[in-house]
């Protein structure tokens, strides 16, 4: 959800739980949602830290940062199959 008074975001992004080793930053994201760019790419079957802030019109960070979160990205392959039928497609 969006932080009431936030103008921008930072995500923090690492390979390990304490985030002492950082992949990619970024403090100007403007929106709470963000598409994660194609650089750096993600390796596959990897467990990936994470953390974000808030920050006012001023610059200045409303909070804390986020507790640590964490995912992995899949393995192998993504297949997407569409499925057309009499009402529309299905995926």
């Amino acid at each position: 959800n969006k932080i009431q008074f936030s103008e921008k975001y930072e995500l923090i992004l690492g390979t390990n739980d304490d985030l002492s080793h950082v992949i990619y930053q970024n403090n100007n994201i403007l929106d709470n949602l963000f598409q994660f760019p194609s650089e750096p790419p993600l390796n596959t079957s990897t467990q990936y830290y994470w953390k974000v802030a808030a920050y006012d019109s001023n610059g200045e960070m409303l909070g804390d940062y986020s507790n640590i979160g964490s995912f992995t990205t899949p393995s192998g392959i993504i297949e997407i199959e569409f499925i057309f039928g009499d009402d529309g497609p299905w995926w």
